[in-house]
């Protein structure tokens, strides 16, 4: 069993848990605050990476690349929860997943920002993988039904939720 958001699953079977998409996060007092984003605000501040395998976040720079423009990646990082830290005292953009970058904002004092339309990545989904083998597996049978549970909760709360337009 796997839990995943990555878009490429082969022959697995798959239930979707409920979707999620990325964010930006920065410093609550940062300039870009109060406005929506354009690609040109993008571009002008430093970036974190968040390197990781089939990342939909590497779309950005081909994005960036079709417009003749370029971002600056001041710092790499492996994992996306570690890489809010680093906006907290900097003039860093952050790529986020946005129920993370909601529950960063009161205790790193983040903003968050959508991007800007041409940069968006859109929304993907969670899911729980599994080989076909274990479909009738009562043990496998009784944790998913528990993953899809936590997952429609997940999903429940985040219609509940209003994000800020910053």
């Amino acid at each position: 069993l796997a839990l995943t958001g990555q878009a490429s699953y082969r022959d697995m079977q798959s239930e979707a848990l409920f979707t999620e998409r990325f964010v930006l996060v920065t410093r609550a007092d940062h300039p870009l605050v109060g406005r929506p984003m354009t690609v040109d605000d993008f571009i002008a501040w430093p970036h974190v990476m968040i390197d990781v395998v089939h990342s939909r976040l590497y779309d950005i720079d081909a994005r960036l690349d079709r417009m003749n423009k370029r971002r600056h990646i001041a710092l790499r990082m492996p994992h996306f929860h570690a890489a809010a830290f680093f906006a907290q005292k900097s003039d860093l953009i952050v790529p986020v997943l946005e129920r993370v970058a909601r529950l960063y904002v009161d205790s790193l004092g983040l903003a968050i920002h959508q991007p800007p339309p041409e940069l968006d990545l859109g929304r993907f989904d969670y899911v729980q993988l599994w080989h076909e083998r274990r479909n009738n597996d009562p043990l496998h049978r009784w944790v998913r039904m528990l993953i899809r549970k936590v997952g429609a909760r997940i999903r429940d709360q985040s219609n509940r939720i209003v994000m800020p337009a910053t």
